[in-house]
């Protein structure tokens, strides 16, 4: 079972999920993990600029790095793999500011 946990709109519903399929027939059968995306183009296009280039990877997310993800999470390769919200953002959590917020502007220098 892999969902999004921030569209839920509780950081522990993925605890609750947890707990949940621990209890009764889900026991031991079911690996409760879910993905939080940041920034993913779903329309093709080649976003360019501050936009882009802000981001620790130089480029917003596609469908596919998600995929990619859920892939891994649904095969046996992920199968210690339990109880973890996986941030997909190419880096911005950790920058924790974004391009015209807070009079900051990005420039390629900083």
């Amino acid at each position: 079972m892999t969902l999004s946990a921030k569209n839920w709109g509780c950081d522990h519903f993925m605890e609750y999920i947890d707990i949940y399929t621990r209890d009764g027939s889900l026991a031991g059968k079911a690996r409760v993990n879910s993905i939080s995306p940041g920034w993913i183009d779903i329309t093709g296009s080649d976003i360019t600029g501050p936009d882009a280039i802000q981001q620790p990877v130089g480029r917003v997310g596609k469908p596919e790095d998600i995929v990619e993800m859920v892939m891994f999470l649904c095969s046996d390769k992920a199968g210690f793999t339990i109880g973890e919200n996986i941030c997909i953002d190419g880096g911005m959590t950790k920058l924790m500011i974004y391009h015209g917020e807070h009079g900051w502007n990005y420039s390629k220098g900083e």
